[in-house]
């Protein structure tokens, strides 16, 4: 399998072949490290080459990741192509340590990390696009190059090497189901995060759990005393108006640069213009107008990030001003802080206030207790979902009829593995509403 990787890669095949092929490498080399890993092989002449397969494994794993990341360049998927080289260079690094010299992979590592730099580069100064979670773009799909064939005569004392070898359409339903099951985990995990996320918002509105923590009127509240010292840590009152007198400065500064490169290339536009006029036809150089169009364009954007950014900083500012106070205490260390707080307590409560305070403290334990269940149900989700069951299904629909309802047959066994977390979400959901 790496010979006909190798190969591919040599012939200068597309980057969707390679990077299935590299992608089955990696599953080959996974099911013999696993293999090579097993009680049986400890301390036989075997065992030694486990850590080679371990890293010929993330090399694999690594060439597949670099070239779908190229596919994701071609697409014009700046994002997803910085997710995909940012893991290529880290399991390309593994392979680097754990290799140890044993098989040539610092040349393509170097390559990935010099791709990695200048994607990276050009996001930052160009697309501005958000770099997706790995897991979000998608698996990289596989492209088996043989098929199990039957032996004429079983070898006494041979294992059949071909046994887990699968039917291409096998494999592509396999995948498919891998999609279907990827995005139902994502659709569920973002209702449970986004439930969880606007019941934080809520409580943040009404200082909750804050305004609980100290009643004695004697303490500081935990939370405060925490926030505080993030404060202070990160410099305080002093550092916030060291940086606003910065911010002028700076953003006088972008806007020369940007007002200097401007006039560079009218001037040479104009200088163009000049020499196109002087010498009529024998000047056959590409305008410079056409050349610039797409750094004027930029240079507009850039000067609407600026105008925006002077906007920022005056809403920022006025915040800055309107809780200057609130800044100025939370800057003080924790003696100075004691004395800026008001004093109160539940001993000024009414009974009716006393009791609002218990039912408020029993809802934030019940909470506790659903955000817990939250974070449980959202492992079982990611834990869950076998694929080796639904692949045994598909290979023994398919040895009934090439033509199978691959569709149908995944849903079901979704539902069956996954209905009842879904289930649990939407309970999860409607307790926090009632």
């Amino acid at each position: 399998k790496q010979w006909y990787q190798r190969r591919v890669r040599a012939d200068k095949m597309k980057e969707k072949v390679t990077c299935r092929l590299a992608g089955s490498g990696s599953d080959f080399y996974a099911d013999a490290y696993k293999t090579m890993s097993s009680v049986t092989l400890k301390g036989t002449a075997w065992d030694k080459w486990a850590a080679i397969c371990l890293a010929k494994q993330n090399y694999m794993a690594g060439l597949a990741e670099y070239y779908q990341g190229l596919n994701a360049k071609a697409a014009k998927s700046i994002g997803e192509e910085l997710a995909r080289l940012k893991e290529a260079d880290k399991l390309l690094s593994d392979a680097v340590k754990q290799s140890a010299g044993t098989f040539e992979c610092k040349d393509i590592q170097g390559k990935v990390s010099r791709a990695l730099a200048a994607a990276q580069k050009d996001n930052d100064f160009i697309y501005h696009e958000r770099i997706p979670n790995l897991a979000d773009c998608g698996a990289i799909g596989r492209a088996p190059v043989a098929k199990p064939t039957p032996v004429a005569t079983e070898v006494e004392g041979w294992a059949d090497v071909f046994s887990k070898l699968v039917p291409l359409n096998v494999q592509q339903a396999a995948t498919m189901y891998a999609s279907r099951k990827d995005h139902l985990i994502h659709v569920e995990v973002n209702r449970l995060r986004d439930a969880t996320n606007s019941l934080n918002s809520a409580l943040n509105q009404m200082n909750l759990p804050a305004a609980l923590e100290d009643l004695s009127g004697k303490e500081i509240p935990a939370s405060l005393l925490e926030k505080s010292g993030d404060v202070r840590t990160k410099g305080g009152l002093m550092k916030l108006r060291q940086m606003f007198e910065e911010l002028p400065q700076l953003l006088q500064r972008n806007e020369e640069i940007l007002r200097d490169t401007m006039k560079s290339i009218n001037d040479e536009e104009a200088n163009d213009k000049h020499l196109r006029g002087t010498f009529g036809d024998k000047w056959q150089r590409t305008k410079s107008e056409e050349i610039n169009k797409n750094l004027k364009e930029q240079g507009e954007k850039y000067q609407s990030i600026l105008t925006n950014a002077r906007n920022a900083d005056k809403i920022v500012r006025e915040k800055f001003e309107s809780n200057f106070r609130a800044i100025e205490i939370l800057s003080k260390d924790e003696s100075e802080l004691v004395g800026s707080i008001p004093a109160g307590g539940a001993q000024s409560l009414s009974s009716d206030g006393q009791k609002a305070v218990a039912t408020l403290k029993s809802f934030m334990d019940q909470i506790k207790l659903l955000k817990g269940e939250r974070d449980s149900l959202e492992q079982k989700f990611k834990s869950g979902g076998d694929t080796e069951e639904i692949i045994e299904k598909f290979s023994q629909l398919n040895t009934e009829s090439n033509l199978f309802n691959d569709e149908a047959l995944s849903t079901e066994h979704l539902e069956k593995t996954y209905g009842s977390l879904r289930a649990a979400v939407d309970d999860s959901i409607k307790s926090q509403d009632e």
